[in-house]
């Protein structure tokens, strides 16, 4: 089933039924919007494929653009057995294999650029332009954050109150885009919130992202990289971003001012033009 974008699609709904592709013994939940050569996109820790609306808006009038809910969120179940980030990076490629899909251009953003990494590291040959959003290549030379963002991420919350709410979503925003977008970036985070994941599929993912280290092998990446991310990220700090690009053999790179960990909702306009542009370029 492929959407193609436009005046009917209602936005608001993308990563409802979807359709579904058996892989690595999970039911990965999925769905094809436009036409196009293929854009893969990964989504981050704890996060489902709805996530990349304001990406398949634009995008998909490009590319046949596949977005997915990683193992554990969304509409795809979370497996008994531990697993990490090879794993993941595993269930992306057998899922483009399900779609007959060779080689693809492919966009993480978090977590699912430590899955985009991998897949670039271990597929070669699956990847041909390679977008990595708001993250860094892990191990102990990674900037972490500070200690009292992952007590925040963790943090019960009423969504209720608009306080609290206010406080959630800082950790995603920053504080002048709040201050511009508040309404907007508010109700994303309310959506995300609406939305949970269940807290067994955030240790999972959480003990997969710690474990993750490509220190030693991104500069073996030969796909044309792009690294973005905002200036403001309190959860995988900037610096990072700086130390991927400058690890990964000509990789560009683009850092948005007074932007957070969710720049690519924040600006999203600007995200959009700049992957298109760097997707399209000769």
């Amino acid at each position: 089933m492929e959407r193609k974008p436009d005046s009917a699609v209602d936005w608001g709904v993308m990563g409802g039924p979807g359709c579904f592709a058996e892989v690595n013994g999970i039911k990965l939940h999925y769905d094809v919007y436009g036409d196009g050569p293929p854009l893969l996109l990964i989504m981050g820790l704890g996060t489902p494929m709805w996530a990349w609306e304001p990406q398949v808006r634009d995008l998909s009038k490009d590319f046949k653009t596949i977005a997915f809910d990683n193992r554990g969120v969304g509409r795809s179940p979370l497996p008994a057995a531990p697993f990490g980030i090879d794993d993941m990076a595993a269930d992306a490629v057998a899922l483009l294999d399900h779609l007959g899909i060779m080689k693809a251009h492919v966009m993480g953003a978090s977590m699912g650029g430590f899955i985009a990494q991998t897949i670039a590291v271990k597929y070669p040959e699956r990847v041909d332009r390679l977008v990595l959003a708001c993250t860094a290549f892990g191990g102990a030379e990674q900037v972490p954050a500070e200690p009292w963002v992952y007590q925040e991420m963790v943090k019960p919350r009423d969504y209720s109150s608009p306080e609290d709410m206010q406080q959630g979503a800082m950790i995603l925003f920053s504080e002048k885009s709040l201050a511009i977008q508040f309404d907007k970036l508010v109700a994303w985070a309310r959506r995300q919130a609406a939305d949970p994941v269940t807290p067994e599929a955030v240790m999972a993912h959480f003990g997969a992202c710690l474990n993750f280290d490509r220190s030693g092998d991104v500069g073996a990446i030969k796909a044309r990289t792009l690294v973005i991310g905002g200036d403001k990220d309190i959860l995988i700090p900037p610096e990072n971003f700086r130390r991927l690009a400058g690890r990964i053999p000509g990789a560009e790179l683009i850092v948005y001012p007074d932007c957070g960990h969710g720049f690519t909702v924040e600006v999203a306009d600007d995200v959009n033009r700049d992957a298109l542009a760097f997707l399209t370029a000769p």
